[in-house]
């Protein structure tokens, strides 16, 4: 390959290589999250460029003198290094142009022009950024050649299956595909294209702009015939980039550009032009440019492409979470003066019994601080006594009777103080289409080296209430009238395929748990009927490392008909919803000991305390199935029928839902 292998990437050393991270914006680290359009440049890049200025610039191929020499050796010589990234078979094969853009259009117009006709076959793919869409739409267009994409499927990925269909369009004579997608991240099969293209008779054209500053490239082994990429998305300059082709195309293809630097000779009759690669560069070309481009190629291969792909696959890729409390949890046993630090984080203060109370511990108040502090809201959120045990212990030297209880914590530490900060804002995200009306939002996270955690199943519940906005009498101000609320729940997502066969694709299991969410939501007959389609279970295994659990509810636009109608509101009201967070309540043993129907844990569990029969591992695991399937049925909500039973963690703001005009009812 043309990088190999480095060490693991340290990010926050490399951090200081860029000046531009030096500063503070409004008070912060500057965070930087759109390299995928322009990244930022090392202190080796710049200098680079500063030196060149200052000590070495000239025009290169054009002079005899000494600076001229020295630039003209210093711009091959970035030449032969981007030349290697790619193992390319021969630096001349490597043309300096001013982006993948140009690089792209150079490709288009001096082969696309003399090759292409009607009866011909432009191909690309949905997923292509403009700079290999609109160049290929434009020539297709210009020659009379028919202009097709390959698809998408709902993954965002190509769809192969169609290229037999697309190949009866005509005679194919360009494939164009980026090998990552700027807008998905997706990594399409380019050697697969490839082998299908030079298959058709066609050239294989590859945009390698996302993906040269992330993957190792190897031109020989993708074997497509042009690529093309950009230095300003790998740390280096703008305005510079280059395309690689195969020579032999390259020589059968005419100028792109005319002028100096391109030419063999001139005369009046004819001009003929110069030899790879300058035949394609016209013009002073951006010297300085190509030089910091090639200092860009020495960092990154320097910090080592391989180093960079497993970087950035361990920040997307979901990595095995610990479990909220922190596994294994055997039992959490709580005394005077112990700290109760479910998540790990032993940072928790000593907790106090409380004084009014012989059912909980409580955490004192940190000193200046009061208890409607902002601070202390999100700081230690809850505490829950399930009942009194023995403690055996064989290090004790008198048995004693104690309880155990559940906590979590929510927020990342605050630097200066060492204590949490408040709970996040709870953000929700409404959609509405002729159907159905669907909100979905984020449970609370904890912290636990260094990643957001998420209890599983979550020990929140996150509500949803629903309301209607109806004028006062005066006519000159709204108010907000509780239509209805219903649960969020983590295992589901709104369905996006229309008929999809259930018996299919899920076990009995996951077909009785969707049927039992889609019963507690739609209430009446009418609505589970028509929309028992409406849900699909969320596929948890492609969730961001990092990611917070999320919960997803639907009212039919006929259920919300009906709510407006009982309460003689026009079906046109305006629609807002708010979505409460709200602890739980653990009054068993089965919620406060995570992982109960694990050996390893259920066991220590045994050693641990005296709770008479502690069922087995298979009877835990069945009981787990049991009250689980009791809650999903359960259709109390905290937010009307209990309330003022339950704490509240966190609300999200009151959030308009789209309108839809003339929802079907």
């Amino acid at each position: 390959m043309a990088v190999t292998a480095q060490t693991k990437l340290n990010a926050e050393k490399l951090r200081a290589d860029f000046p531009i991270f030096d500063q503070e914006i409004r008070g912060k680290r500057l965070a930087y999250l759109d390299s995928a359009v322009s990244s930022h440049k090392p202190r080796q890049v710049l200098d680079k460029l500063r030196t060149f200025y200052e000590t070495q610039y000239a025009n290169v191929h054009r002079g005899v003198y000494t600076l001229s020499e020295v630039a003209t050796a210093e711009y091959e010589g970035a030449r032969e290094k981007v030349a290697r990234l790619v193992n390319a078979p021969e630096p001349r094969e490597l043309i300096f142009t001013h982006g993948a853009t140009e690089s792209i259009n150079l490709v288009a117009y001096a082969w696309g022009l003399d090759n292409l006709g009607p009866g011909d076959v432009v191909l690309v793919t949905e997923l292509e950024h403009h700079s290999n869409f609109v160049p290929w739409q434009y020539i297709a267009k210009r020659t009379g050649a028919t202009f097709k994409a390959i698809p998408l499927d709902e993954h965002g990925e190509l769809k192969l299956d169609s290229l037999e269909e697309l190949a009866h369009a005509g005679n194919i004579k360009v494939v164009a595909n980026n090998l990552v997608s700027n807008a998905l991240g997706t990594i399409n099969p380019v050697e697969r294209l490839t082998a299908w293209a030079h298959e058709q008779g066609a050239i294989m054209v590859v945009d390698a702009a996302q993906a040269a500053p992330h993957h190792e490239i190897d031109v020989q082994q993708l074997d497509c015939d042009f690529l093309a990429f950009s230095s300003h998305k790998m740390c280096g300059p703008t305005s510079v980039g280059a395309l690689w082709g195969r020579a032999e195309l390259l020589e059968s293809m005419a100028p792109f550009n005319l002028g100096g630097h391109m030419i063999r000779s001139v005369k009046l009759e004819e001009t003929t032009w110069g030899q790879l690669p300058y035949k394609f560069e016209a013009g002073t070309q951006p010297i300085a440019e190509a030089v910091g481009f090639g200092a860009a190629v020495d960092y990154v291969t320097d910090v080592g492409i391989a180093a960079i792909e497993e970087h950035e696959r361990e920040l997307l890729v979901a990595r095995e979470e610990p479990p909220l409390p922190v596994d294994p949890e055997p039992i959490c046993v709580v005394i005077d003066g112990a700290t109760n630090d479910l998540a790990g984080l032993t940072a928790m203060q000593p907790m106090e019994k409380a004084t009014d109370s012989d059912l909980h511990y409580l955490l004192p108040l940190p000193p200046g601080l009061h208890a409607n502090a902002d601070e202390m809201f999100g700081l230690f959120t809850y505490e829950f006594r399930l009942g009194h045990y023995m403690d055996l212990r064989e290090e004790l030297e008198e048995k004693r009777m104690v309880w155990t209880t559940a906590q979590g914590r929510f927020g990342r530490r605050l630097h200066a103080t060492g204590i949490q900060h408040p709970a996040p804002t709870l953000t929700c995200t409404v959609a509405r289409d002729e159907n159905k009306l669907s909100v979905s939002a984020p449970y609370a996270v904890a912290v636990f080296d260094g990643c957001n955690v998420t209890a599983d199943p979550p020990r929140t519940q996150l509500w949803c209430l629903l309301y209607a906005q109806a004028r006062q009498a005066d006519n000159l101000d709204w108010r907000n009238i509780l239509l209805d609320d219903k649960q969020l729940d983590w295992r589901v997502e709104i369905e996006d395929v229309s008929g999809r066969n259930r018996f299919l694709i899920y076990d009995d299991v996951q077909r009785r748990t969707l049927k039992n969410l889609t019963i507690r939501n739609f209430k009446d007959d009418v609505s589970y009927a028509k929309f028992t389609g409406i849900y699909k279970l969320a596929d948890q295994t492609k969730s961001n490392k990092d990611a917070a659990k999320r919960g997803t509810v639907a009212w039919s636009n006929g259920e919300v008909s009906q709510l407006l109608a009982l309460f003689g509101l026009p079906t046109d009201s305006p629609l807002s919803v708010l979505v409460v967070e709200f602890l739980p309540v653990i009054n068993n043993i089965y919620q406060a000991v995570s992982a109960l129907d694990k050996e390893n844990v259920n066991a220590s569990v045994r050693s641990t305390i005296a709770h008479g029969e502690i069922p087995p591992t298979k009877m835990v695991a069945e009981r787990l199935r049991q009250l689980q399937t009791q809650q999903d049925l359960e259709t109390r909500s905290p937010a009307s029928d209990d309330l003022g039973q339950r704490r509240i963690l966190r609300t999200s703001p009151l959030t308009e839902v789209p309108f839809v005009c003339c929802p079907d009812e």
